[in-house]
């Protein structure tokens, strides 16, 4: 993970003296300040327009077969369409394209140069347990059965994922396939409700900010589902940094988003939003200290059998028996290639542009 990536100390250190100090360094700002250990190094850049890495013969792992990777800044998906069909590109991400996946699956001529890796993320909207009526589990557990998840996932992205049953993300430490799954049903989301005491219903509140139109998208199609189970869904729209700003103090209401691996390892995602600091940060406000204290206790387990069943029963306990959030799908991140690569491999994460080192172009 970058996270864990080599760096040259002299260089570090110089970046640091420029900025004056670590805390102001100009790693990552100045180019001549930022210096790597991987197989490939900046040749040239030329902003909005292109980036041209150059292979690096010292490589510890041994040089690229490649010359180098060229990276063209194309906007519009109908011209990177048009100039890989044509040859001009030898990788067509489909994941800013997700309108293309189904054609280059589909299509004869492409499907074999098709290649798709787990994205090791899931997409979820939050729940505010401070916030009436979802102090009520089986408030929670309705609004859980009364999203078309599926539904979402064909519409926004072109089938190209799973629907979610947890937290966990298929490629993740502990994914557990056979978690039971959270059907779609709107009798039994009605009849939760009617138990909970709101037969018709009530009016909430969905945030978002003002620069996502994707997700405001997915908040309207959530919006319309829930009326059908007599659920008034308000979507309010805030700049980024007021969003931030109340979500950290625990009071922002629902909100869609997604989380994906910072590295592989369950503790990531589910001390992340459930310990006892995080859940309010967050704005979930969960209830269960029993279920939080296994949560900061597990992260010290050293026996990775024992550990990875207490994550997994961690995760039915919270996301299952509380209903305390509601997972939507987890995405899985689609290429295309040309004829003459070879060697391409996703990364474990499902991350864009990573593994260029093991590629190999045939011979013209």
């Amino acid at each position: 993970m970058p996270g864990a990536s080599i760096y040259n100390r002299e260089a570090c250190d110089l970046a640091d003296e420029k900025g004056g100090g670590k805390t102001a360094s100009q790693f990552g700002n100045m180019a001549e300040y930022t210096v790597g250990t991987g197989p490939f190094m900046m040749k040239d850049w030329v902003l909005n327009d292109h980036i041209y890495l150059e292979t690096f013969k010292d490589y510890w792992k041994g040089a690229s077969k490649l010359d180098g990777v060229l990276f063209t800044v194309i906007t519009d998906n109908e011209t990177r369409n048009m100039l890989f069909e044509s040859g001009q590109l030898d990788e067509f991400d489909l994941d800013s394209a997700r309108e293309k996946i189904n054609y280059y699956v589909n299509s004869t001529d492409w499907k074999e140069n098709v290649i798709i890796g787990n994205r090791v993320g899931t997409y979820y909207y939050s729940i505010n347990e401070s916030i009436e009526p979802f102090n009520n589990v089986l408030v929670r557990k309705a609004v859980q059965r009364a999203i078309d998840r599926q539904s979402i996932l064909d519409a926004m992205y072109a089938s190209a994922g799973v629907v979610a049953n947890g937290i966990f993300a298929p490629g993740m430490i502990g994914w557990n396939e056979n978690l039971p799954k959270i059907e779609y049903n709107l009798e039994e989301a009605k009849a939760m409700l009617a138990e909970a005491g709101y037969p018709n219903g009530f009016e909430m509140t969905i945030c978002q900010t003002t620069d996502s139109p994707t997700t405001l998208s997915i908040n309207e199609i959530v919006q319309s589902q829930l009326a059908e189970i007599g659920i008034t869904v308000k979507i309010e729209q805030m700049d980024s940094a007021t969003w931030y700003d109340v979500r950290r103090t625990g009071a922002l209401p629902m909100y869609m988003t997604s989380w994906s691996a910072d590295f592989n390892d369950p503790d990531n995602f589910i001390y992340t939003f459930f310990s006892s600091k995080n859940t309010v940060t967050r704005s979930f406000n969960y209830g269960n200290q029993d279920a939080i204290a296994r949560i900061e206790a597990a992260r010290y387990m050293v026996d990775p059998d024992a550990r990875v069943k207490e994550y997994q029963d961690l995760e039915k306990i919270v996301i299952q028996d509380d209903a305390a959030w509601i997972p939507l799908f987890h995405l899985q991140h689609v290429w295309v290639f040309s004829d003459r690569i070879n060697g391409y491999t996703p990364h474990w994460a499902g991350w864009s542009g990573t593994c260029y080192w093991s590629v190999s172009i045939d011979p013209q």
